[in-house]
């Protein structure tokens, strides 16, 4: 059994629409963010072993300005039941077994997956684009007497992180970003500046 099937059977239909390329599975939760769930190696720290998966890394990712947020769900946390083997999946027992999904050591319970899976749409459904709820989310702060600068600072942190992400891309993701944002001239505007100013 392969990585796609793995992560099929394992959501179910918990998340309608998902892709699954692999070990990725990717979902257009709206607006201009997608929801990435990735079988990893190294969910919750630790020394990540070869061929051994303990989890997933879920990833909200803006598809001009990188990664918003992520969070690791790891199997040991959300799996286990009592003492015992730690739970992870086996690539390699996949191989050698096909017929059906391996667990390595332990096998979880149908209860464990379904709430770990829960877990994991709780995180997603919470980033999810919902314009439906911004006029009642408007009318209640409102109601609250809340006014703009109450909001500043979450605006802030929030641009702060993803212009931080793009940062750290490099200088094609700091590029593309100002050109599908503020428009060509803005970059022109600084390689003019560059190339007039002397060299050292």
């Amino acid at each position: 059994m392969g990585f796609e099937v793995f992560n099929e059977n394992f959501f179910g239909d918990d998340l309608p629409g998902i892709q699954w390329f692999g070990k990725k599975g990717i979902l257009d939760i709206g607006g201009d963010l997608n929801a990435e769930i990735v079988l990893t190696n190294s969910a919750g720290g630790g020394v990540p072993i070869s061929g051994c998966y303990n989890g997933y890394e879920v990833r909200i990712v803006h598809r001009t300005q990188g990664l918003i947020t992520r969070h690791d769900f790891g199997f040991e946390a959300h799996l286990r039941e009592g003492p015992g083997p730690e739970t992870c999946y086996d690539k390699l027992e996949v191989v050698a077994s096909i017929s059906k999904e391996q667990w390595y050591r332990k096998r979880p319970s149908f209860g464990r997956v379904r709430d770990m899976v829960g877990k994991i749409t709780a995180f997603i459904d919470m980033h999810r684009v919902k314009t439906d709820v911004v006029p009642e989310l408007v009318a209640e702060a409102k109601g609250l007497s809340l006014q703009e600068e109450d909001f500043d600072e979450a605006v802030h942190d929030a641009v702060s992180v993803a212009a931080s992400n793009i940062n750290n891309e490099g200088l094609e993701s700091q590029i593309r970003f100002l050109v599908e944002t503020c428009g060509e001239g803005v970059v022109r505007d600084i390689l003019a500046s560059s190339s007039a100013a002397p060299s050292a």
